[in-house]
């Protein structure tokens, strides 16, 4: 997720820190059964902690709603490939990723989503 969120404006400087809070939440969902209800907390705090360090670049974050929507993703049932299952992941996280919204703090105050 690092090299992920790296590229994202407005900038973070809260990255690996956020990283290591989604670290720690997924270590605690995988270890949880059911655990997407956990994985959904995990990206939830992610999300809170990575906008927190936009404040440095003039923004004020507001997080990606949640959920991500990981139990209508693995309701879909099993993919055919392991890549089919990876890209059904990656572009759920991707899509939710980019309904974060920063609005510049100075004017004009423009939102602008995390992109």
């Amino acid at each position: 997720m690092q090299a992920y969120v790296a590229a994202i404006v407005p900038f973070s400087t809260t990255i690996e820190a956020a990283s290591l809070v989604l670290e720690a939440g997924l270590a605690t969902a995988f270890g949880a059964r059911p655990a997407v209800a956990l994985m959904e907390s995990a990206f939830t705090q992610y999300a809170v902690a990575l906008g927190g360090g936009m404040a440095g670049a003039g923004f004020v974050a507001t997080p990606p709603p949640a959920p991500v929507g990981f139990a209508l993703l693995f309701a879909m049932g099993p993919a055919a490939t392991r890549e089919e299952g990876l890209q059904r992941l990656a572009t759920k996280i991707d899509v939710w990723a980019r309904s974060g919204v920063a609005a510049l703090v100075a004017p004009p105050n423009t939102p602008q989503p995390w992109a």
